[in-house]
């Protein structure tokens, strides 16, 4: 009978327990997003803040990297940040397939599928065919 009542209060504090949504940050950048009880040094939204079914609908549809924290609250980019932020990301794959181009033996088959990859070559027909065309594509 003991085990049955601590079970009923686990389960009652359990499920009375304060969670909301916490927002880990450092300087405007958002660096986690965790449901949770409050804690020193996120941003706490639940039930009774004012807004919570705007920042947990924020939270729910954008990105993670496309939010920021800005005077203590949580708040989208702009278009502009988002256009930065999506071209630095295509430079990166741009690099990391340019060295890997550079910096290893590949077949002519790896050469091809990198530069369909960087969109450089453009038609796709004589893609196709150099693709198809076994004697070229073995090393």
């Amino acid at each position: 009978m003991k085990i049955i009542i601590l079970i009923l209060c686990f389960l009652i504090i359990s499920f009375s327990a304060d969670a909301g949504t916490r927002v880990f940050y450092k300087g405007e950048e958002v660096t986690g997003i965790s449901d949770g009880s409050p804690v020193a040094g996120a941003l706490y939204y639940n039930d009774d803040s004012p807004d919570y079914v705007q920042k947990k609908n924020l939270i729910e549809t954008v990105s993670r990297r496309f939010l920021k924290v800005v005077n203590g609250e949580l708040v989208e980019i702009s278009q502009a940040e988002k256009d930065i932020i999506l071209q630095a990301e295509e430079n990166a794959r741009i690099q990391s397939e340019t060295d890997r181009i550079n910096n290893s033996n590949i077949t002519i088959k790896e050469l091809i599928e990198a530069l369909d990859k960087l969109n450089i070559i453009v038609k796709k027909d004589v893609l196709d065919e150099v693709k198809n065309s076994s004697n070229i594509l073995t090393p």
